[in-house]
């Protein structure tokens, strides 16, 4: 009887609860979709969002103490190989004489070696120095070196300027002398190499001085200056 009693009041409880079950379900709904409407947050996530916040805080390190090492600017950018060193071959006309200042137009040629310091990069200027084996109407030779100097101007355009002592070796004797050039074009900078290749517009002057029984004399030239690794091209055709 006691069993047999206690079996028929658990029956009536769960028969109970199935009865309210749904009506409960309905309140609960009811209530949360009145605090979604009302713009209130769902608990259950408003509860996740805290424990994220906790945890990122307790995680993360605070930025006052980061500090981070200074680098000097200078040293990111790039700088070429120092000195840098060039090879050219002039080719012009030469206006010759002694009394006038262009009595006889000849054919020049020469060659320059150059080396340039303290230009980095292709918008400073370097200095150095250069010389040159040349003649005029291949009826002398010319030998000359002196100090050179390169000035970058807008784009990479670049002045280069050049001036030194003169030697003229002739049939007839030798003449000292001095001379002066101003050229027009680009010089380039390798990040890589000491060779940088240049080519120019240039005009310049050659004065020679009287000595062994010889006049002074000048030639005024006017030509192209070209980069000496084209002499090295017709080798590449070959190889």
């Amino acid at each position: 009887m006691i069993a047999l009693s206690a079996s028929l009041r658990r029956r009536g409880r769960l028969s109970s609860y199935a009865l309210f079950r749904p009506a409960l379900g309905l309140a609960l709904g009811a209530q949360f979709g009145a605090r979604i409407a009302s713009g209130q947050e769902d608990p259950l996530v408003e509860t996740g969002s805290k424990a994220e916040e906790s945890g990122a805080e307790t995680e993360s390190p605070p930025s006052e103490n980061l500090k981070l090492p200074n680098v000097p600017t200078g040293e990111l950018s790039a700088k070429s190989p120092q000195p840098s060193w060039d090879t050219g071959l002039l080719l012009g006309v030469c206006g010759v004489g002694s009394e006038r200042a262009w009595e006889v137009t000849k054919f020049c040629i020469a060659g320059l070696f150059d080396v340039m310091f303290l230009r980095d990069q292709e918008d400073e200027t370097g200095f150095g120095g250069y010389l040159a084996l040349g003649s005029a109407g291949f009826r002398d030779v010319r030998v000359s070196g002196g100090v050179t100097s390169v000035v970058s101007l807008i784009d990479w355009f670049s002045l280069s300027l050049r001036a030194g002592g003169l030697g003229v070796l002739s049939s007839q004797g030798v003449q000292p002398g001095m001379e002066g050039y101003l050229g027009l074009g680009h010089r380039s900078v390798s990040l890589r190499s000491h060779y940088a290749l240049s080519h120019s517009f240039f005009a310049g002057m050659q004065y020679a001085l009287p000595s062994s029984g010889l006049p002074a004399s000048h030639a005024i030239w006017v030509g192209l200056q070209f980069d000496g690794v084209w002499l090295t091209a017709p080798i590449g055709l070959f190889r």
